[in-house]
């Protein structure tokens, strides 16, 4: 497009779940520099400038399959229940919904938030099935029964965080942003003062992790029991998404700007780096396969689902079939299968390799 017409679009764009504040000189700066970039006179890339990691036998051999949501939507998050079921949220003021899809009858079922704009962000099936998601612009945690459809939302503390959800062994509800509990069977919110997180993850005595990139860069573990806030400095760290635990209780981590995969080791503290193939890769949701100790990333920058084996070191990355696509948290259900998020097309799909069909036909 023109830069006009970057001028008059991009405002529009904040309709959708953000409203871009730029003042006139700054929106005609951004469309000048779009419209050299994407303009219509705007060069083509040539061969050379492109580069693309060659697809693996094991690539090759894998299936994608999609499955559209009724209402248009940038789908953003999943988790699994166990009974298979696809939990996801609708993350956008136009649709404002959590959905549900069985994948055994092949239907949808759509979840709407009594919140006007609420955008739901991260959805996480507890133990005892109760769907739980966060409510970024509501500043709600909410819950779904899926039994009832009963939708009960619970406004958080000022400085309490909405961001990722996750549940301990207890069944508490721990979120991230300033990592904040949620006991629900007391409705009462703890919240930590911790340095604001995007991610969040438990370890197996149900302490929270997290990571800061602000002044003082680094991870840090609060003690589920006494409270208390132990950081582990990491240099160079700018940006973290996905964080996970391991059955070792290594801590996973995806450090965005500087395109790795990182590892702390708690008993000896030292932090490991692992660099995939593709070199724009951006680690966004992490989830370890209990079976095999294998590691899913949701390569969000570099259009991948990588799986990375802490053995042997090698990444294996499936390139999803559209390069726009940008997937976020995502999850396995019980047959191993990974499931992910479109954002961009609204959908939500399903990897399924060779190994997972044998595994499943066992």
């Amino acid at each position: 497009m023109t830069a006009e017409e970057w001028r008059q679009f991009i405002p529009n764009m904040g309709t959708i779940f953000f409203i871009p504040d730029l003042s006139e000189d700054k929106l005609a700066d951004i469309s000048l520099s779009l419209e050299k970039v994407f303009g219509p006179d705007s060069p083509v890339p040539t061969q050379e400038q492109v580069q693309h990691v060659a697809i693996s036998d094991e690539a090759l051999h894998a299936t994608f399959r999609y499955y559209t949501a009724p209402t248009r939507n940038f789908t953003h998050s999943l988790s699994i229940a166990a009974d298979g079921k696809v939990w996801f949220t609708e993350f956008d003021y136009a649709s404002n919904k959590v959905g549900s899809f069985d994948p055994a009858k092949q239907q949808f079922q759509e979840y709407e938030s009594p919140t006007p704009k609420s955008v739901p962000h991260n959805p996480w099936v507890a133990r005892n099935g109760q769907v739980w998601f966060s409510e970024l612009k509501g500043r709600k945690l909410s819950v779904i029964d899926p039994e009832t459809g009963k939708l009960t939302e619970y406004p958080v503390p000022e400085k309490a965080g909405i961001h990722t959800v996750r549940e301990d062994s207890q069944g508490n509800i721990w979120t991230s942003g300033n990592v904040t509990r949620f006991d629900p069977h007391t409705q009462k919110f703890t919240v930590f003062g911790t340095p604001s997180t995007y991610d969040v993850a438990l370890d197996a005595h149900d302490n929270a992790w997290g990571a800061s990139w602000d002044d003082k860069p680094g991870l840090f573990r609060v003690d589920s029991k006494t409270g208390d806030i132990k950081i582990y400095p990491v240099a160079d760290m700018k940006s973290v998404r996905g964080i996970e635990v391991d059955a070792q209780q290594n801590v996973w981590f995806g450090d965005v700007t500087n395109h790795r995969l990182g590892k702390l080791d708690q008993k000896s503290e030292k932090i490991t780096y692992y660099k995939p193939p593709t070199s724009n890769f951006g680690a966004y949701g992490i989830v370890i396969d209990k079976k095999t100790g294998d590691l899913w990333i949701a390569d969000f920058l570099g259009a991948n689902l990588d799986r990375f084996n802490p053995t042997t070191g090698k990444f294996t990355e499936y390139p999803f079939p559209d390069r726009k696509q940008m997937d976020r948290f995502f999850a396995m259900d019980p047959q191993g299968r990974v499931w992910f998020t479109d954002f961009t097309n609204g959908r939500i799909g399903v990897l399924e390799t060779d190994d997972m069909k044998i595994s499943a036909q066992r």
